[in-house]
């Protein structure tokens, strides 16, 4: 997993930096109407996908830590669980982080052959039996009563798009409430090391 973990943040440091940079420019719209008190990315700290989050305090966690986090507004997986042996459970345990109205955005690698025809993703590390698809995703969100749905624009510009965004949030909750400024309970546990720290004034 480390090895993989690796391999695919030094790919999108080189040769995957445009879909990188595409990759988090699909975000903005959504993150910049994203408030609260914190919002997590968690793996590949080294790539902040999370810059545009509108949140007091912005944390990168490596995926042993993720248990000891809560009552989080925004929570960000980038292709985290493409790269985990027990995605099931990792998208579990990253939805128990929400808070009520908290939205998690799970990134993944499509598993369309039409995305070949895309030079954003040529030479990506990811193999093809990794890919989760979204289709799963939205299962697993369905079994723990979240509601979800995709932030790519579906035209035609789009069939080729290496990726899939899929933000996902408690069921029932309004749109207009999501991001509502409420009391939070402390974000980390005493000792809790973690890989970065960002903090806004918002």
């Amino acid at each position: 997993m480390t090895f993989e973990i690796k391999d695919l943040s030094s790919w999108l440091s080189t040769d995957g930096a445009t879909l990188k940079i595409w990759e988090q420019s699909q975000l903005e719209d959504l993150l910049k109407n994203t408030f609260g008190y914190q919002s997590i990315q968690i793996g590949l700290s080294d790539h902040n996908y999370i810059s545009q989050a509108r949140t007091q305090n912005k944390f990168f966690v490596d995926i042993d830590y993720i248990e000891n986090f809560q009552e989080s507004d925004l929570v960000v997986l980038p292709h985290t669980l493409e790269l985990v042996s027990n995605p099931k459970m990792i998208f579990q345990i990253a939805s128990s982080l929400l808070s009520v109205h908290g939205i998690m955005v799970v990134i993944g690698f499509k598993t369309s052959f039409l995305t070949k025809f895309n030079k954003k993703s040529r030479g990506c590390p990811v193999s093809n039996d990794i890919k989760i698809p979204q289709s799963r995703i939205k299962k697993w969100a369905y079994e723990l009563d979240l509601e979800s749905k995709g932030i790519l624009k579906n035209n035609i510009h789009n069939i080729t798009a290496p990726s899939y965004f899929l933000a996902l949030k408690h069921a029932l909750v309004s749109p207009a409430m999501v991001g509502s400024a409420l009391p939070k309970k402390k974000s980390i546990k005493s000792g809790l090391a973690v890989l970065n720290k960002e903090k806004n004034n918002v």
